[in-house]
């Protein structure tokens, strides 16, 4: 399990509840329990060797935020290991960040 970054203790290994509505039902995360902050997811969810290297210098993990965040829905890379502090924001074509919503209707349109 990775270190806490604020602690620098190890963290622990949790599974999230079937009831989580943010699509993240079931799925395995490390937390610290002397702090609680959440580091990482502990799947493949996400993961892919052509993500952008995190300050680790291992590629990243591509995630989703949930509604209630700056940019609601918005796709962003963070570390997969939960070893650094790593965030960037995935990037479209017009320099906006990339949403699920935005997917949605791209998709919508090639269907018309």
């Amino acid at each position: 399990p990775p270190l806490c970054r604020r602690c620098k203790v190890p963290s622990e290994r949790f599974i999230t509840r079937q009831s989580n509505r943010k699509g993240n039902a079931g799925r395995p995360y490390y937390k610290c329990q002397l702090c609680g902050k959440f580091l990482c997811f502990a799947d493949h969810r996400g993961n892919d060797p052509s993500n952008p290297p995190c300050d680790c210098g291992v590629s990243s993990k591509r995630q989703m935020a949930g509604k209630e965040t700056t940019v609601p829905f918005g796709v962003h890379f963070v570390c997969r290991l939960g070893k650094c502090n790593f965030y960037q924001p995935s990037i479209d074509r017009d320099g906006k960040q990339v949403t699920v919503k935005n997917l949605e209707d791209a998709l919508a349109r090639l269907f018309i």
